[in-house]
């Protein structure tokens, strides 16, 4: 393990997280702890790891391994997790990772390379705006549903992607930003908004 004092990050193994979790001891989501886990044998254990994990955690120098392309449910309800590990490219689906993660605080950068996000996000009510998506996206059911401080997200929409629900209970949500002109998508956005689908 080693701490590095100029960015706050603490880099370890995955086999040394817990250990060092433990000797860390309780903190709050302001403070989380910022952590580059490294040597990471599978998601699986990885997700293990940080659910059990008694403190909060910050993930953001952390990257997912390459190979591993499906991530479903990956760290379905984790509430220690505060900020989300580097998604790699070449991962295509999402549905359900982070459903529940009551204190995520920010979307990961999405690559382009993902086309499942359904209930990626479902009820991470502190999350507030969501970077770019591309219009390989074609399933959004419930995507974001239940973010209730959602402001904004940009999206190159799909017009024939599954969107039932993507921004349902998403109260405070203000804008929507298109990523091209195309008018097209721009109506039938607008159109599924004003019918309640989304």
């Amino acid at each position: 393990m080693t701490y590095n004092e100029e960015t706050g990050v603490y880099t370890v193994t995955l086999s040394e997280f817990d250990t060092v979790c433990q000797s860390l001891g309780e903190n709050t989501v302001e403070t989380a702890y910022k952590f580059n886990i490294t040597e990471i044998d599978s998601i699986e254990s990885l997700t293990e790891a940080v659910i059990n994990c008694p403190c909060y955690c910050d993930l953001s120098h952390t990257t997912l391994p390459s190979d591993n392309t499906y991530l479903l449910k990956v760290f379905f309800n984790c509430v220690k997790l505060v900020k989300s590990p580097i998604i790699p490219d070449g991962v295509t689906n999402l549905a359900w990772a982070f459903r529940g993660c009551t204190n995520l605080k920010e979307v990961p950068i999405i690559p382009d390379s993902v086309t499942n996000l359904g209930q990626a996000f479902r009820d991470c009510v502190n999350i507030t705006e969501v970077p770019f998506i591309s219009n390989n996206v074609t399933n959004f059911l419930n995507a974001f549903s239940g973010c209730a401080n959602l402001k904004q997200v940009t999206i190159d929409f799909n017009e024939t992607a599954t969107m039932e629900g993507t921004f349902s209970g998403c109260s405070n949500l203000e804008r929507i930003y298109l990523f091209d002109d195309n008018l097209t998508k721009a109506r039938a956005l607008v159109a599924a908004v004003e019918s309640g689908i989304l």
